[in-house]
Parts: structure tokens; C-alpha cells; sequence
């Protein structure tokens, strides 16, 4: 299929150097192709090629075709570096060359970095890291408006001035730390940390004034096994996430399904009951679902087992949900607080053997994709309904001694507080259970394509027409050994999934590896187009599109642990397959010294193309750059 004119013959290894004149130079054992560099570079070969390729013994070789690598190099010596391969028909629209840089430094080796998509700027991060007494963590927005390291912090909503009483947390000031739930009943003052996070920018402006980013955070404070917050801060401030109550507010800012005596999040497990082991919650995923004219809402899931889940699994676990919801008010001046579905109880999706972190990709303005390794090692996919609105909460900003306004001053005032009655309970307020309310849709799972089990999957939504919506997922397979795709069509009914109408062939994008040096979790981008010219064909077919046709970045970390890599291929929407078997786009720094290793890399939509960013641990800082514009 390709014309592309071989340019040096096989040799078996570095041996055969002699040949080239390059006997005076000590023979290095490689890992990467990188690690030729100065053997290619030797007499008189161009510096930007990198002829000589990383043999299956640790040996340099020849490079056995004599084509691009897309790794930055001028693999083939012919004056060009990366240059598109070429079809018989058609050909791949875009030269990639991407280039890393350090985005954000001072990110310890020990964080738990997580990323989000910036539908304005591109990305965000957040990380945090273990410490004795409690963990910190910072904020950093990742594009054209680069703000790092900021510190975040937990704020809760202040009890009433110069009091104690926290029936009615009426006032707008914030205390450091965050409220917990007792044994008896009662509410305290506490303080919580940041272990695992998600994080989840909303693209609207809304009653108070900015952005903002929904936060899920896993605070250990006084359960190892981790109770789940959720808040929010405000973009353009500080990053105070704010925990607001009381309860008839929110009835999140205790902590989601604490137990008893208020500390972990599973209260609601019968097996969290019986053992605290089986408490807590690991992985948190989040995507924010703005709707116009809506309350903004995210869906949270997470696997429903201690946070010292093993990153390849365990035992089945369940994979629990819930909708958070950033609601608003005017109290003197907008302010803003959380509550969730189901009254906060989460709800369970599926299950799991796997370590990985759900999948969580919304439908704008219909619902949300989740997906997971099932119990069985097989993909399960699910949709999950946007659920309605919550009740609109007429809040109470002046209490008084009879049923009349005459004391409230021209504040805002509602017969909810009246008296000494203080209305705390929830009634009428409630939150929708999203079972009840026939939210969950259930596909058939699909099987292993590589021998399985899958794990970390990531989804990514493609075209979405009238009746239908193509989805990319890809996970990991084997605890490492392979990076598998599908491309996935989905039904739509009235926009809402029902359906899988098409299953695309397996693509195995990378593997099988060894257990030594397994592969890391895989990410995923859509671009809409950019991918193939008019005119492209796969074997000498016709033209199944004459179109510029987009597609998804796959990327994912290989190599041993200490020199990772990020490697990132193309899979073409038009049929699910890989662009150029090929292709292996490079998007590490080239100077990632021996000593470096990658963790899992991130990809977003930067508007016409695509962005990366990933924790070089050995750098300690966020690395990142663009795929291609």
C-alpha cells in the first residue's frame, strides 16, 4: 500500500556497525529508539536522524523498513522529518511533530495528579499528595491562561455570627476545614484532606459571576479508606472549595453516604456495615453536563472499595454514581452551594475487578456514557439520563418571632423559619433517585478483544447526528500487556441512547508487553477533522468519504518503568481503525533523562486540535504541548 522507497537493508544488530565505520564507539544497550541518537548521528549522518532503531536484544539496528516513526526524527535520512505516509489513492492530511515543555514545576513525584477538560482554556489540573496531619493539594490551569500552583483548601459555610448553632450556616463567611456528622447525631467542625480527586470545569457563567470547578476529593481524615466530598470554588478565585450547608441546602456538605459515626463514605453497603474494611471509595471520575437554563450538574462515579485499591484490581467491587449538583442563591449576595441525587445515597452502576478509574463522557444536554472493566473482565457501558432539576430551595435569610416580615429589614424572607422553629429537614426538597426515575440504560458488554480482563477505559464522543452517535473507547487490557479500541454506534431515541447499533473491529493500538514494563492507561481526544485528505482509501478501495475526516488520539505510557514514553496513535472515525499501523507519535521531551518516568498522560480538545499534558516524575512538573493544530 505504501510507496514509500525502502532505504537500507536488515541488519540483525549493532555487529554489522563495523560496516559504517563506527567500531571507536562503545556499543550502548538501549530500551527506546532514542537511545541510538549518537550512533546515528555518527559519521556524517544528519543530526535530526535517527536511523538506527532499538532491537528486541537491547541492541542499535538498522531500522528494518526505513520509514517515519513519528517520533520527532527524520527516521528514513531523507531531509524530512515525520512526513505523512502515503496511500496508493489518497493520502494523511497532517505532518505531526509534536514538542513537549514543562507547563507546571514543582509537582512532587508522590502527587495523584488529575486532569479535566477547560471548555474555555483547553485543560486543568489538580494534584495532591500525602502528609502527615492531612494532605494538601494545588490547582493549576493548563493553556493560554496558565495560572499554577495554586493552593487549594476546604472552606466551609460559617455558623450564624456569634453563635455555635449550625442549624442554619445562614451567613455567607467561610471557616477553614469542613462540617462532619457525629455518632449522635450532632454536626462538628472538622478538617479534611485531599487524597484522590476529580475535578470538572463548567463553560457557563452563571448567578455567581464566574466558571467554576466541581470538585470530588477522597479525604482520609479519620477514615483510611476514604469519605468523598463534594464542592466547588469559584474559577476566577482562590481555589476555597466550598462545603455549604445545612442540611435542608445541601445534603452533601457532611460528606456523601457517611457511615454512623460520620466518617466513611459507604454507610449505605450492607458489607461496609458488617466490616470497615469494605468501606470507603477509590478512583473518582467526574464530567460536568451544562445545560442551558438548568441547574449545572456533573456525574461522579468511583469503585465502592478502600482507596488502597490495587491500580490492577481485586476482588469485585461496585461501581457507584451519583449527579451533583452546583446549585445558587441570593443570601444579600449570590452564593452557591452542592446537593446530589438520590438524597445523596449513591447508587450502583455495575461492578468491577478492576483498579482503573471509570469512564465518565457527557452528552451535552442529554446524559452521560460510563464505562468500567465489568466483574467478569468484559467492557460495560452504560447512559445515564441527565436527571431533573433539583427542587427549587426557597431559603430562609431571617428568622423571626411571628409569621410577618416587619423584622427582616428588607432581606429576602420565607416562611420556612419562623419562631424558634428552625427548618432543617429536607422535606419537599428531596432529590431524585436516578433508578426510580428510569435514568440508567444498560448495553450488552463486550468482550475482551485481547484476552482482557479490560480496565481503564476512556470514552470519547464523536459525530453526534439525528438519530445516532459514534463513541470511541479504549482501555487497557491484561493489567497492561495490551491498549485496545473500539469504535462504537450508538442509537439515539429522542437524543437518547438506546442501542448499539454498531461494534467496530478491535483495534489493538499497542502490546502485548511484558509484565516488567506493562503499558500504562490509555487517554483519549476527538478532533472532528485533520486526519485524511479527500481522496483517502484503505487497500485500494473506493473513497469511503471524500471529506476531511477526523478521528480520536489514543495515548497511553510504555517502556520500563524509569524511561517511560507517551506514545500516541490515530484511529480514523470513518471505520475504527488505526490511520497508519505504523504510527507511533512520540509525545515525551526528548531530554526525558534515564532516571524520568510518564505517568498516564492526559489529552484535550484545544478547539481545532489536540493537547497533551502528563507528570514527568522525574522532572517533578506537568509536561505537555500540542499533538498538532
Amino acid at each position: 500500500m505504501r510507496t514509500l522507497v525502502l532505504l537500507v537493508a536488515v541488519l540483525p544488530t549493532l555487529a554489522a556497525c563495523s560496516l559504517m565505520g563506527l567500531t571507536d564507539i562503545d556499543m550502548p544497550r538501549c530500551q527506546v529508539d532514542r537511545d541510538c541518537l549518537e550512533l546515528s548521528n555518527h559519521e556524517g549522518f544528519p543530526t535530526s536522524c535517527l536511523k538506527l532503531a532499538c532491537a528486541d536484544d537491547g541492541s542499535c539496528a538498522l531500522r528494518p523498513d526505513g520509514e517515519e516513526a513519528f517520533d520527532g526524527f527524520d527516521n528514513d535520512c531523507d531531509g524530512l522529518i515525520d512526513e505523512p505516509s502515503v496511500d496508493a489513492v489518497g493520502a494523511v492530511a497532517q505532518t505531526i511533530s509534536p514538542r513537549a515543555e514543562v507547563l507546571v514545576e514543582d509537582v512532587t513525584s508522590e502527587a495523584h495528579v488529575t486532569f479535566a477538560d477547560d471548555p474555555t482554556d483547553g485543560a486543568v489540573a489538580a494534584w495532591s499528595w500525602d502528609e502527615p496531619g492531612g494532605d494538601p493539594a494545588l490547582f493549576a490551569r493548563i493553556g493560554t491562561d496558565l495560572v499554577a500552583g495554586q493552593e487549594m483548601s476546604y472552606a466551609r459555610g460559617a455558623a450564624e455570627p456569634g453563635g455555635s448553632s449550625t442549624a442554619n450556616l445562614q451567613d455567607l463567611d467561610l471557616d477553614p476545614g469542613c462540617y462532619q456528622a457525629t455518632e449522635s447525631g450532632g454536626i462538628v467542625g472538622a478538617d479534611c484532606d485531599f487524597s484522590e480527586l476529580a475535578i470538572g470545569v463548567t463553560d457557563t457563567v452563571d448567578l455567581l459571576g464566574e466558571r467554576a470547578v466541581l470538585v470530588a476529593a477522597v479525604n482520609s481524615i479519620g477514615c483510611s479508606e476514604g469519605q468523598l466530598r463534594l464542592g466547588y470554588f469559584e474559577l476566577g478565585d482562590l481555589p476555597e472549595v466550598i462545603l455549604r450547608g445545612p442540611g435542608r441546602r445541601s445534603n452533601s456538605y457532611l460528606g456523601l453516604d457517611h457511615t454512623d459515626d460520620g466518617r466513611c463514605t459507604g454507610g449505605s453497603r450492607p458489607e461496609c456495615a458488617a466490616t470497615r474494611t469494605s468501606c470507603g471509595l477509590a478512583r473518582p471520575a467526574m464530567a460536568v453536563l451544562d445545560r442551558a437554563d438548568a441547574t449545572t450538574q456533573a456525574l461522579v462515579a468511583w469503585i465502592g472499595a478502600g482507596s488502597g485499591r490495587d491500580e490492577c484490581g481485586g476482588e469485585p467491587a461496585d461501581v457507584e454514581v451519583v449527579v451533583a449538583y452546583l446549585d445558587s442563591g441570593v443570601f444579600r449576595e449570590p452564593f452557591g452551594w452542592v446537593t446530589a441525587s438520590n438524597e445523596g445515597v449513591p447508587e450502583v452502576l455495575g461492578s468491577t475487578s478492576g483498579g482503573g478509574r471509570p469512564a465518565v463522557a457527557a452528552l451535552p444536554g442529554v446524559g452521560y456514557f460510563v464505562g468500567h472493566g465489568d466483574a467478569d473482565g468484559a467492557l460495560a457501558l452504560h447512559f445515564v439520563h441527565a436527571p431533573p432539576d433539583p427542587t427549587d430551595w426557597n431559603g430562609y435569610t431571617c428568622c423571626v418571632e411571628d409569621d410577618t416580615r416587619d423584622e427582616c429589614e428588607g432581606q429576602p424572607w420565607s416562611p420556612l423559619c419562623v419562631g424558634d422553629t428552625q427548618f432543617t429537614d429536607r422535606t419537599g426538597l428531596e432529590t431524585v433517585s436516578l433508578e426510580s426515575s428510569a435514568a440508567f440504560v444498560h448495553f450488552d458488554a463486550i468482550d475482551p478483544a485481547f484476552g482482557g480482563p479490560v480496565d481503564h477505559v476512556a470514552v470519547a464522543l464523536g459525530t453526534v447526528g439525528a438519530g445516532s452517535v459514534e463513541v470511541g473507547v479504549t482501555w487497557r487490557e491484561g493489567c497492561g500487556a495490551s491498549i485496545a479500541f473500539r469504535r462504537l454506534v450508538f442509537v439515539l431515541s429522542g437524543g437518547i441512547p438506546t442501542s448499539i447499533d454498531e461494534v467496530g473491529p478491535a483495534e489493538r493500538l499497542a502490546g502485548p508487553a511484558s509484565a516488567d514494563q506493562p503499558l500504562g492507561p490509555p487517554s483519549l481526544v476527538y478532533v472532528p477533522s485533520g486526519f485524511v485528505v479527500e481522496g483517502f482509501t484503505r487497500d485500494g478501495s473506493a473513497p469511503a468519504n471524500s471529506e476531511d475526516r477526523g478521528g480520536w488520539y489514543v495515548a497511553w505510557t510504555e517502556g520500563p518503568v524509569g524511561s517511560g514514553h507517551i506514545i500516541a496513535r490515530r484511529v480514523l472515525e470513518l471505520d475504527g481503525r488505526a490511520l497508519d499501523r505504523a504510527e507511533r507519535i512520540d509525545l515525551t521531551r526528548l531530554d526525558l533523562g534515564p532516571d524520568a518516568d510518564a505517568n498516564a498522560p492526559s489529552l484535550h480538545s484545544t478547539g481545532s486540535g489536540a493537547g497533551f499534558v502528563y507528570h514527568d516524575l522525574g522532572a517533578a512538573a506537568l509536561v505537555g504541548g500540542e499533538i498538532a493544530p
